[in-house]
């Protein structure tokens, strides 16, 4: 990768998957895109915590109150996993409610399904995306996870540099300061994919698509296993109309299985 590319603490071809919503996953294979937000759209307000810091000039008459957020580059991000079979992260990003009659998911808008690729396939991906976007950088990297009372203040420390809150207008440093995030979420396993922009932190859209081959990125397709085999079999055909050819996977954790224990002294009659 160039200098404008960066992968830390990953290795390459390390399974990494991602819990995407059915209908994003159906639109991605269709328009052949991914799409990156700004963490400020995500639902835990720590996602970006130099957004939330305000320089404090400490009873200098000639300082005001500055927020840092004014020396931050905007930048789109998108999460993904080590994690293979959290049952917990199934349950946080999809939801199935089957009908008690028809044996169908009631509630199909928040139903998820579990792609997997590697940090090789998406470094691959950005690389094509980074020639069409020659002043943005772009990383792949894994998420620290600090204590309550340790997180943010890592971040603080670097303001002490000669630089400043000028360190963070670095892509290196803007980068890192969205690699942390708050003990409590450690059992996501979180990869990163992020591309850091130029200017400041509120410009620019709040969405960026980056273009795919959803054949070559994706190598398996796992959807969710409470879903009833005929309802993934429809899930399958439609993604199949929609131009993906990889691999799907049949997820048993969910399948009854009757245990045989042989006893050949036999057992009492139920009273």
């Amino acid at each position: 990768m160039d200098s404008r590319n960066s992968h830390r603490g990953i290795e390459l071809d390390q399974p990494l998957h991602r819990i995407f919503p059915v209908w994003h996953l159906e639109l991605a294979v269709r328009l052949k895109q991914l799409t990156l937000v700004k963490p400020s759209l995500w639902i835990d307000p720590a996602e970006d915590p130099c957004a939330n810091f305000m320089l404090d000039p400490g009873g200098n008459p000639e300082k005001h109150q500055q927020s840092l957020s004014d020396y931050l580059r905007p930048c789109w991000a998108q999460c993904w996993s080590f994690e293979a079979d959290s049952d917990v992260l199934l349950r946080a990003y999809s939801r199935v409610i089957l009908d008690p009659l028809i044996r169908r998911n009631i509630d199909p808008s928040n139903e998820g399904v579990r792609v997997t690729t590697t940090a090789r396939r998406l470094i691959a991906t950005m690389e094509q995306w980074a020639i069409q976007h020659e002043s943005d950088h772009f990383f792949i990297a894994p998420v620290t996870y600090e204590k309550p009372d340790h997180f943010r203040q890592s971040l603080v420390n670097q303001l002490s540099r000669p630089e400043g809150p000028n360190h963070f207008r670095s892509p290196d440093a803007r980068a890192d300061s969205l690699l942390v995030k708050r003990s409590m979420f450690q059992d996501e396993r979180e990869v990163r994919i992020l591309c850091v922009g130029t200017g400041q932190l509120h410009e620019g859209d709040k969405i960026r698509a980056m273009p795919i081959l959803p054949n070559h990125l994706f190598t398996e397709v796992r959807f969710d296993p409470r879903l009833t085999a005929f309802e993934r079999r429809e899930r399958e055909e439609t993604l199949r109309k929609l131009g993906y050819e990889g691999t799907f996977v049949d997820d048993g954790s969910y399948v009854p299985v009757l245990t045989l224990v042989p006893l050949p002294n036999g057992w009492p009659s139920p009273e």
